[in-house]
């Protein structure tokens, strides 16, 4: 009979799958670069440095293209639970700023895949559909909306998604 609880088990296994994560994933980005060399016939001294150099590069820009999303998620939210205690969003009890938070990052992350990975059309028109139906959905309803911001905003939004374009949009 082991001594170790099946809890500790658990938690060690999962702290092992956390730290290995990193490494598998610099290594299936070095293999990959080893059979696209073998692929294009490419020496093997470099198909040997191009798979150490993308290895080192997963290995080091996940970590820091993950801490600038964490940044950019908690930007989103401080700007989210603002808009509450100025009045913008709805204070009652179902409103609640990490769910809001979520939403729209979810809604940017569906933009970026249906415009310029599938090239949908009509999918930033969805977009800006969707963030208004997220918008009236957490809005206080004794707010007005002040009509010369808001046009400003839709512009300066719909210039800044204009490099998604996709075709027949």
């Amino acid at each position: 009979m082991s001594s170790i609880e099946p809890d500790a088990v658990g938690l060690i296994v999962q702290r092992v799958c956390e730290y290995l994560q990193p490494v598998l994933n610099a290594i299936l980005a070095g293999v990959m670069a080893l059979l696209h060399g073998a692929y294009r016939n490419v020496g093997i001294r470099r198909r040997l440095l191009n798979a150490a150099m993308c290895a080192l590069l997963a290995w080091t820009v996940r970590d820091a293209l993950a801490g600038s999303v964490r940044t950019w998620l908690a930007a989103m939210h401080r700007a989210v639970v603002q808009s509450i205690e100025a009045g913008h969003l709805s204070a009652d009890a179902h409103t609640d700023a990490s769910q809001i938070s979520f939403e729209i990052h979810a809604l940017i992350l569906a933009l970026h895949y249906e415009a310029r990975f599938l090239k949908t059309p009509g999918s930033i028109a969805r977009a800006h559909a969707g963030f208004d139906n997220i918008v009236a959905r957490y809005s206080n309803q004794a707010s007005t909306v002040d009509k010369s911001i808001a046009k400003p905003i839709s512009k300066s939004l719909s210039k800044s998604v204009s490099k998604f374009k996709t075709p027949k949009e």
